[in-house]
């Protein structure tokens, strides 16, 4: 009896106990509750330009071993274009289990101790017709849990789908999906993991299908770097199928082995580098009249800050073949490279705000150079470059005069040979060759065409090959402008500035 009531004891204390700790707890969550939330905005903020993401809570209830709140998290797209209204991505009821052991995990067998856990599944009252695809079940599930470090776990999984919408001929068929997010307690170990295998979606105007879909996000170890964080993507095909309701004709874009990986490095020297890179293996885009096909598509991108105010890279692209039904129309290439671009003009001219003082807006230089672009087929090649050099340009790059421009040079290269054989193939496409006629009439199409042209000062118009120039008959341009040269050159004749410019169209 004795050896019962010293049990009944024991196990009372315990109870008092973890009941006194859970209650403590959560007072802890409740004091630092505003500080997390604020942290956690900053954090998805500061890590990109788009949009700037808000949470509010409402309707805080602590209890002895739970709290429950009500959590509203908005985006606003951080564009000067937009109308600024926010979209609500969360708004729901949520409970916060306290811990050191929180019921939410303990019914699922987890007794690792934790500050806080917890759970969430989607309601039928947040979205009725999630509610009735999944069979009157949760479609979403979240778990998220903090230890007493202030390390943070979320896992989320999505139920799978497979049903027939009758009322508007819908039919859905998506696989489960699992999203797992790690975070250390000072923000420095950020893990992502996205894993989803399919989703299929179509009804009679529009079909869409994807396969395939992983994602993988975490900090590698760089020399003489702060941070590194690499992020990798990957989708195996992605088919969008629009159906025309007129002539019930589709005309759908796949794409196959999408990859996309990002490294962004930061370090006291060069400040912010990021580093981007996209591979497509294979591009379809089909119609009821034509078949274009892009194989190995490629876009490499690396950008440096040292300023956190403007941005210096480039960007070079590639198609590996392009074919029109049956015709190889040839390969393209393109490199571009740029110096002090404003930061918020490749965030989308995002309208967050920038210190900088108006002497300092009007004194950075802007550079960029498209250094080649080309297009190459069995005829031979059409390429363009141009680099612009300005000067005192306020950083929203509005339209700027001749005053702005310290150098501009132009060169394009469009022979008729090329142009023509490109034409041909457009007009022969269900062919698997272009005979010496169809060339022929293509050429003399350019030709005519070209005509038209000859009185443009920007362009030159070569209708026989020069031999002096050792150029084959086509279409030139080579313009030249330096502020600190009396007169620029428009192909090879020397004119006056202004009438450079008015040619260009730059005056206001």
């Amino acid at each position: 009896m004795k050896k019962r009531t010293l049990v009944l004891i024991i196990l009372a204390s315990l109870m008092v106990i973890y009941t006194g700790v859970s209650w403590y707890t959560g007072k802890i969550i409740a004091n630092d509750f505003d500080q997390q939330v604020s942290q956690t905005d900053t954090l998805i903020n500061q890590s990109q330009h788009f949009m700037t993401i808000k949470t509010t809570y409402s309707d805080y209830h602590q209890g002895l071993f739970s709290t429950k709140l009500k959590l509203k998290i908005t985006a606003t797209e951080n564009n000067v274009l937009s109308s600024n209204q926010s979209q609500i991505l969360f708004n729901d009821e949520i409970t916060i289990y306290h811990g050191p052991f929180p019921w939410s995990q303990i019914r699922h067998l987890n007794f690792m101790p934790k500050m806080a856990s917890l759970f969430y599944a989607m309601s039928e009252k947040t979205n009725p017709k999630l509610w009735q695809l999944t069979n009157k079940r949760p479609f979403l599930q979240a778990r998220l849990s903090i230890d007493y470090q202030q390390n943070l776990n979320l896992d989320i999984h999505t139920l799978p789908i497979n049903q027939a919408n009758l009322a508007n001929n819908t039919t859905y068929d998506i696989s489960p999906g699992w999203l797992n997010l790690s975070v250390s307690h000072d923000r420095k170990q950020v893990n992502l993991q996205v894993d989803f295998d399919h989703l299929n979606i179509k009804n009679n105007v529009l079909n869409i299908d994807m396969s395939d879909l992983s994602m993988h996000g975490q900090p590698v170890s760089q020399p003489n770097s702060d941070w590194t964080y690499q992020m990798t993507a990957a989708i195996n095909q992605l088919t969008l199928t629009e159906i025309n309701r007129a002539t019930q004709n589709p005309q759908s874009i796949k794409l196959n082995k999408i990859s996309y990986s990002s490294q962004i490095q930061h370090d006291q020297t060069i400040g912010l580098h990021n580093q981007n890179s996209l591979n497509v293996e294979k591009i379809i885009f089909t119609n009821q009249l034509k078949s274009i096909l892009l194989n190995n598509l490629t876009l490499t991108n690396q950008n440096v800050s040292t300023n956190n105010q403007t941005i210096s890279g480039s960007l070079i692209g590639d198609i590996g073949h392009a074919q029109l039904d049956q015709q190889d129309l040839g390969t393209g290439h393109l490199k571009i490279a740029f110096e002090n671009l404003p930061d918020s003009l490749l965030s989308r001219f995002s309208d967050a705000s920038v210190n900088q003082t108006d002497e300092q807006k009007a004194n950075d230089k802007i550079r960029i150079n498209i250094d080649d672009v080309h297009w190459q087929n069995a005829q031979g090649m059409i390429n363009l470059k141009l680099l612009t050099q300005l000067k005192n340009v306020n950083f929203n790059l509005a339209m700027q005069g001749e005053d702005n421009v310290e150098k501009l040079d132009f060169v394009f290269n469009a022979p008729f040979n090329t142009l023509a054989y490109i034409l041909a193939q457009v007009a022969n496409s269900d062919k698997p060759e272009v005979s010496q006629a169809n060339i022929q009439d293509a050429y003399q199409s350019v030709i005519l065409l070209s005509a038209l042209l000859q009185n443009s000062s920007i362009l030159q118009i070569e209708m026989t090959p020069n031999r002096q120039s050792s150029r084959e008959a086509g279409i030139y341009s080579d313009l030249h402008y330096d502020n600190g040269q009396a007169q620029a050159t428009m192909n090879g004749k020397p004119v006056d500035a202004q009438l450079f410019f008015s040619h260009l169209k730059l005056l206001k």
